[in-house]
């Protein structure tokens, strides 16, 4: 087979690769490794990986799968033989620091703007006990941990014993990474508007699907809750989401009031709809507060034993609220 050389032309592997996947959505573990295998090997490593706070690598050297646990490990370095960080090592000849990005694989997406193919890729939450019990189990010489967060993203600093590893465990369900070819960089910037906009397109797919039941189905109160239910964890996620964009890119806000404020207090699993609406009032107008807390009281009267009489129309009136809520936010984006 002749070679590509996927620096001029490294769109054409990536289309390659997407025309032969069997779909454009990878959820589980032998899936993706076949898929990381085969990208990596085929680009020799030279490719683009983006991330949400606008930080990148220029390559991706090896990668690991835990099938145990279903945590993903991608390295930052330069690609020597096979998609092994172990034949980086052994070529290397010292202790190397290595760049790693962790997750607890949830993911991958292979998807195209216009001539831009890209892979998103997502994880599960992860708490940093978690995170902790993982890296002080698999025998590390210095168990001696340096710990750094972020909204979507934990630095752990780790002693392999054959190499230094700066482990940046991205431990939302966030889209936070995207993957590009060599021949389409344009800077991070778009990047990160592209993970931004297609977190929230994720949310309207899935709002979609509850309009479709609640525009063709006479629902019980029960169901109608259960609906409620869904759009209301939806919402948690989109202000979640919006918080890691005033917390990086809002840029009419000072850098303190970017990390003071919107630097998140709690884990992300343990964020609930009053902790989100607390902080992101700082940058909202009346009106939009308005809205917000209209979407709130909703949320509420459909998620709590209130007594009151359950509606279908409340539920559509709270997927409409919601969904013009998104809508605003992608015109920030954009």
């Amino acid at each position: 087979m002749e070679r590509i050389d996927p620096i001029n032309n490294g769109s054409k592997i990536f289309f390659n690769l997407f025309k032969n996947s069997n779909n454009n959505t990878i959820t589980d573990l032998p899936a993706l490794d076949i898929f990381l295998n085969k990208l990596i090997t085929e680009t020799e490593g030279l490719i683009i990986v983006d991330f949400l706070d606008q930080g990148n690598w220029d390559c991706l050297g090896s990668y690991h799968i835990d099938y145990s646990t279903g945590y993903v490990f991608l390295h930052w370095h330069q690609y020597k033989i096979g998609p092994l960080i172990e034949n980086y090592i052994d070529d290397a000849g010292f202790k190397p620091n290595i760049y790693t990005l962790m997750i607890h694989f949830k993911e991958l997406r292979m998807d195209n703007i216009k001539d831009l193919p890209f892979v998103g890729i997502r994880g599960f939450a992860l708490k940093e006990k978690e995170v902790l019990k993982y890296l002080t189990s698999i025998g590390q010489s210095n168990s001696t941990l340096e710990i750094r967060n972020e909204n979507f993203c934990s630095l752990y600093s780790v002693d392999r014993g054959n190499y230094f590893e700066d482990c940046f465990c991205h431990d939302t369900p966030i889209y936070s990474i995207l993957i590009i070819p060599k021949d389409k960089e344009q800077g991070s910037s778009l990047s990160q508007k592209i993970l931004f906009l297609y977190n929230y397109s994720d949310c309207l797919e899935r709002l979609e699907k509850v309009e479709t039941t609640l525009s063709t189905k006479k629902l019980s109160e029960d169901e109608i809750c259960e609906k409620a239910n869904t759009i209301r964890r939806i919402f948690e996620y989109v202000l979640k989401i919006e918080c890691c964009f005033h917390s990086k890119f809002n840029y009419s806000l000072s850098l303190e009031e970017m990390f003071n404020k919107f630097l998140f207090k709690k884990h992300y699993s343990d964020l609930n709809l009053g902790d989100l609406i607390s902080i992101l009032k700082f940058v909202k107008q009346k009106d939009q507060m308005e809205n917000l807390n209209k979407i709130v009281r909703f949320s509420n009267e459909l998620s709590h034993d209130s007594g009151k009489p359950i509606r279908q129309e409340m539920a559509t009136e709270l997927l409409n609220l919601t969904i013009n809520y998104i809508d605003e936010l992608v015109k920030l984006i954009k």
